[in-house]
């Protein structure tokens, strides 16, 4: 009876994760589409930023704050003219597979190295 009551815990947390990662990949295409130039990387992370601010269910999860730290620390490369949005994005896509970019992104995910995220 223990276990079982463990193991449904253990599915309903993994059912929660999933439909935070499956919302997080639909802001990601919504933002994706709306900022379609190759460039367009900052303006991308901003609509990421605000859509996740408006939903605090999924801003919370490890998942997402990860995910945001990470895109946040390439949009500062950006900013400092480190990289380009264009190396941002393919660095991005690289390090999460899920987030694919179709626009503005003619490249593949294994043409280029992931960058590292410098602090």
């Amino acid at each position: 009876m223990k276990k079982m009551s463990i193991l449904v815990l253990v599915v309903l947390a993994m059912a929660g994760c999933a439909s935070k990662y499956s919302i997080m990949t639909k802001y990601h295409k919504q933002c994706d589409a709306q900022n379609p130039e190759a460039n367009a990387y900052v303006g991308y992370v901003d609509c990421m930023n605000a859509l996740l601010a408006a939903d605090h269910k999924v801003s919370q999860g490890s998942g997402a704050i990860n995910i945001m730290a990470t895109a946040n620390k390439y949009k500062q490369q950006v900013i400092d003219g480190k990289m380009t949005g264009k190396e941002a994005k393919l660095a991005f896509q690289n390090q999460y597979k899920r987030f694919i970019f179709n626009f503005g992104n003619p490249e593949s995910t294994e043409s280029v190295a992931a960058a590292p995220a410098v602090n």
